[in-house]
């Protein structure tokens, strides 16, 4: 559809200024189209996110596992993997996640590039961690062995909604989710 090669161009002028986008519209719009073919046009692994009522901040960046032996492991979710890979962020729905959610968890990661992650690791913007690198003479295996992690400078994230005053998906009041504090 042409509104749709429009729309995923300027998604990519957006990109290449290191923008980060939000699609909102009505259910059904073609939001998850447009991300996909935004991601295949610039070459992106897509790592998606699907957004529902109860999700915690906990499950936006990592979940505590156990592995073969029984020990206690962290697993990335998909926005820490994304975030690391210089992958394509796809947070489908945000709308519906609780109030303050969104931005308490991912938002320094969205400004700034920078979090700390739940396993105690931190994430750094490429320029801090070539900073830190520089300050401290150590390598990047050295810094990530001690849990400091470099973002991808090609990391993106690209959110879809429903417009503010819609009715949930499940059947609920309308949502007003367009804060201020998801404007910052």
């Amino acid at each position: 559809l042409p509104a749709q090669a429009s729309l995923c161009a300027a998604l990519v002028q957006d990109a290449s200024v290191c923008v980060d986008s939000c699609l909102v519209g009505p259910k059904g719009s073609g939001k998850t189209a447009v991300a996909r073919r935004f991601a295949s046009a610039l070459g992106y692994e897509p790592h998606v996110v699907y957004c529902y009522r109860d999700m915690s901040a906990r499950d936006l960046l990592q979940r505590r596992d156990t592995d073969a032996s029984g020990s206690t492991v962290w697993r990335n979710a998909e926005a820490v993997r994304a975030a690391l890979g210089g992958g394509l962020l796809i947070v489908e729905g945000i709308d519906r996640l609780p109030r303050g959610v969104l931005a308490a968890t991912l938002g320094r990661l969205l400004s700034d590039r920078q979090m700390q992650l739940p396993d105690g690791s931190r994430l750094l913007d490429a320029h801090s961690f070539a900073a830190l690198q520089r300050a401290t003479s150590q390598s990047s295996d050295e810094l990530n062995a001690k849990g400091v992690l470099r973002v991808h400078p090609a990391f993106r994230v690209l959110a879809t909604a429903e417009p503010p005053g819609t009715a949930d998906s499940g059947g609920g009041s309308a949502k007003n989710w367009l804060t201020s504090e998801m404007l910052a």
